[in-house]
């Protein structure tokens, strides 16, 4: 089990969600907590401890640290913004 930490941008970008994507989201997140690495996600080439997961047409982009046993989240956005 993992903490889940959250970016004040990713905070204001999850308030900002509709309704509906904003619960599936947090459903995820709840998810990542036990295992960050199950569902579908993958690595991202940018940096070595960087991944997505995919909730629908939204991405979550998050690192983890595995000495601490901490996921940070950093970003989440539609698929069309997060990658730019």
């Amino acid at each position: 089990m993992v903490k889940i930490h959250l970016t004040r941008r990713a905070e204001k970008q999850i308030k900002a969600l509709p309704g509906t994507v904003r619960n599936r989201v947090l459903g995820k997140l709840k998810a990542l907590q036990q295992n960050p690495l199950s569902g579908d996600i993958k690595k991202l080439k940018v940096k070595q401890s960087r991944y997505r997961l995919r909730v629908g047409d939204y991405r979550i982009i998050y690192d983890i640290e595995k000495e601490s046993a901490i996921c940070m989240i950093l970003t989440v956005r539609h698929r069309k913004d997060v990658y730019r």
